[in-house]
């Protein structure tokens, strides 16, 4: 038995109503349209702000997310587990919600941290965004709608791309200059 099946299993042993229906409410956290709703609010916050570039990191980042898990979607064509608990019509490899929620929270921290100068209250936030991400994950693996090596590889190639985006990002600025 692989790992991805006995995880598999583990969760649906573990599985209660009132549980699932939290795990629903996390993982919508991500879904289109709460992800466009906050992107939006993040873009539109940093325009107040007039931190334009920073604009264009958020939309970079975000974007290049979303087409390197659709394009690895397309190419591997895993199937999703049978016994999902949510209804998803795309393929399982990798995990766009674990994608999505690595980079928008990741960006969050990176954007945000260094302006909060209470260090327990940084803490909190930096705290909180990763509690989200990891709860994220995990609500998707719980509702057996991903396997648990899609939401590893969902993180890991968000990770990834963010990493890659922001070090782009800082050589650009750094050259502007």
């Amino acid at each position: 038995m692989s790992i991805d099946t006995s995880i598999n299993t583990l969760m649906t042993l573990l599985q209660r109503d009132t549980l699932t229906q939290i795990m629903i409410i996390i993982t919508n956290i991500v879904s289109t349209k709460v992800l466009a709703i906050l992107s939006l609010l993040l873009i539109l916050f940093l325009t107040y702000k007039k931190r334009y570039q920073k604009i264009f990191l958020v939309i970079l980042s975000i974007g290049g997310g979303i087409a390197l898990e659709l394009s690895l979607k397309a190419l591997i064509q895993r199937a999703r587990p049978e016994n999902a608990l949510i209804e998803s019509s795309t393929y399982s490899f990798p995990s766009g919600h674990a994608t999505l929620a690595i980079i928008f929270f990741s960006l969050l921290i990176y954007l945000f941290k260094d302006q909060i100068k209470n260090k327990i209250s940084r803490y909190c936030f930096i705290t909180l965004n990763i509690l989200l991400i990891i709860l994220i994950g995990f609500s998707r693996v719980y509702l057996n709608v991903h396997w648990f090596t899609d939401v590893l590889a969902g993180f890991a190639i968000g990770l990834i791309c963010l990493l890659i985006i922001i070090k782009l990002f800082k050589r650009k600025l750094s050259t502007a200059i």
